[in-house]
């Protein structure tokens, strides 16, 4: 699973659906270990395969669901995952000649990134990895548990969404607030 085989992608494609518990992606273990989220259903994708030329185009979705915590009032909830992608694999890069110049050299090699490609060697394309780079990228960097979270009461610790808690509201002491009536005359003003 979440491996072709380059020769199995004939002229007409190959379509492909699989599903694997998170914990055989280590990139997606590894946010667990650290605490950040936990998968509460396995990773599904369904990619789609097809030759242009020299290089195999792949897109498809993956999706999952996660339990994260808040990060204003630190409540458990769940989210769906689901990312979209196109990668495009190539075995060999193409040597692009230098427009610039007019010499006989060879040309100019272009790295892979630079073509928005990505190199493989050999018959195997392993997208575990290239995957779970798509969840990764789907987590939330602050998680909330709702759009509107209210948080906690930094005195009482109380969680708002729950109701006010019986706290006063902090007195800021301003003391630049004397300087909101200053007057200061401008350039023109002194002439």
């Amino acid at each position: 699973m979440f491996q072709l085989e380059w020769d199995d992608v004939r002229d007409a494609g190959l379509n492909e659906v699989w599903e694997d518990d998170a914990s055989s992606f280590p990139v997606l273990q590894a946010l667990v270990d650290e605490g950040v989220c936990t998968f509460s259903e396995p990773v599904r994708a369904e990619i789609h395969a097809r030759r242009l030329v020299d290089m195999l185009e792949v897109d498809g979705w993956i999706a999952t669901s996660v339990r994260l915590g808040c990060s204003r009032c630190l409540a458990d909830f769940s989210r769906q995952l689901h990312a979209v992608f196109r990668l495009t694999f190539t075995r060999e890069l193409p040597v692009i000649a230098d427009v610039g110049e007019e010499t006989d050299e060879e040309g100019v090699e272009l790295t892979p990134d630079e073509l928005g490609l990505i190199h493989v060697e050999g018959e195997q394309i392993d997208l575990r990895s290239l995957l779970a780079e798509q969840i990764v990228l789907e987590l939330p960097a602050k998680p909330l548990c709702r759009h509107d979270c209210a948080g906690l009461c930094p005195h009482c610790g109380r969680d708002l969404n729950a109701g006010r808690c019986s706290c006063e509201a902090p007195v800021f002491n301003n003391r630049f607030a004397a300087l909101k009536d200053l007057k200061i005359p401008s350039a023109d003003e002194d002439d």
